[in-house]
């Protein structure tokens, strides 16, 4: 991992998207990008000073796509705020730091699919 416990810092990060976007665009595939999750802010296995570290990480990152994937046209669905909507113990055996239950887990697959089916239609509409 990198300095801070990242295994991707974020400069990397970030021409990590770049590049993806480019060769999607190279060989003409659609992307749509997914916001990364929050981290359980209750989790009896982290300190507060961790759990705010990875806030802060996820908060950087997350911006950081959306400039690109906003600069390059790329739908974004927010699963970062569905998952934060749907209401207290939604991480698995309820004190998981990023892994959700089952029920959150179908709740959030049926938004990205909505989300994606919602893209389909419109660009078979076009």
């Amino acid at each position: 991992p990198a300095p801070g416990g990242l295994q991707v810092p974020l400069p990397d990060y970030k021409r990590n998207l770049e590049a993806i976007l480019a060769l999607a665009r190279e060989h003409s595939v659609p992307c749509v990008w997914v916001r990364t999750t929050p981290v359980n802010e209750n989790t009896p296995h982290w300190p507060a000073k961790v759990i705010a570290k990875r806030i802060s990480d996820i908060n950087a990152y997350n911006h950081a796509a959306d400039a690109i994937m906003t600069r390059h046209g790329a739908p974004i669905i927010d699963l970062f705020h569905f998952s934060r909507n749907l209401g207290d113990g939604i991480y698995l055996n309820g004190e998981d730091s990023v892994h959700f239950n089952e029920e959150a887990a179908k709740s959030q697959a049926a938004y990205i699919a909505g989300y994606l089916s919602r893209i389909i239609g419109a660009a078979r509409d076009s």
